[in-house]
């Protein structure tokens, strides 16, 4: 059931133009648009020295972006990213984006929220002038919003020796309702493979060689290991990034 989540439960890639740290922090005073954007990233976080400081307790989930992937691809990150925020974890009260739809609409400011979700979605980009009059408008502390580095299922191939093998990454911002700029986030990247696989025979030479490869590429599905499923290691994902949310005051 959509609604406020967690609270009754216990192509081209951008490089990152906000460094952790003192870099990062010192960015964050450029005032206009906050960008955020990501690289082949690993496992990396940030939380503002300011956060002892805040009261983000309410968030609204504002969507996931990608620009490595196709909108199916997409879509299904993000139904797995706000499945995790409402079923594993309570530190937040995090509004469902139907329920923010749903704010939006009341207060007058359905084309503020759409604006703020395709600039993201488009450009990686966080207004925070925006950002701030968006948390006005649906009575949250911050914003939540994502980004999907790498969503892949790989199969290994009938003749090579080695594993299929599944990578998902992904990170998740908090931007503050105070200043409009990023106060939290997490990169976190997780390869998942199958177990081992070696090919039965050494294919030989002239027609015998090729008929009997082609024999076996049509079985290559049955005979190779499939990839993890990507949705369990999306899963996994997420739990290690709810994790390392920030902590309560």
């Amino acid at each position: 059931m959509y609604g406020q989540i967690g609270a009754p439960r216990g192509g081209r890639r951008l490089t990152w133009l906000v460094i952790f740290g003192v870099v990062l922090v010192t960015g964050l005073g450029l005032a206009g648009c906050n960008k955020k954007t990501a690289a082949h990233r690993g496992n990396q976080s940030f939380l503002s020295p300011d956060w002892n400081s805040s009261t983000v307790t309410t968030l609204a989930f504002c969507g996931v972006r990608t620009s490595t992937g196709g909108e199916t691809d997409r879509a299904e990150a993000e139904q797995i990213v706000e499945a995790e925020l409402r079923g594993s974890q309570d530190r937040f009260v995090i509004l469902t984006m139907k329920n923010a739809d749903t704010r939006a609409e009341a207060a007058g400011q359905t084309e503020l929220l759409d604006r703020v979700r395709r600039v993201w979605r488009d450009d990686q980009l966080v207004d925070q002038f925006l950002a701030k009059d968006l948390c006005k408008a649906l009575g949250v502390e911050g914003l939540l919003l994502g980004d999907l580095g790498d969503w892949t299922e790989q199969r290994i191939d009938i003749s090579q020796e080695g594993t299929s093998w599944t990578r998902v990454e992904l990170g998740l911002y908090i931007y503050s309702a105070d200043s409009g700029l990023l106060v939290w986030g997490a990169d976190r990247s997780l390869r998942k493979d199958s177990i081992p696989y070696r090919p039965s025979a050494v294919v030989g030479e002239g027609a015998v060689a090729n008929e009997r490869a082609e024999r076996r590429s049509e079985r290559a599905s049955s005979v190779t290991p499939d990839p993890p499923e990507i949705e369990t290691v999306a899963h996994e994902l997420m739990g290690e990034i709810l994790a390392v949310f920030p902590p309560k005051e």
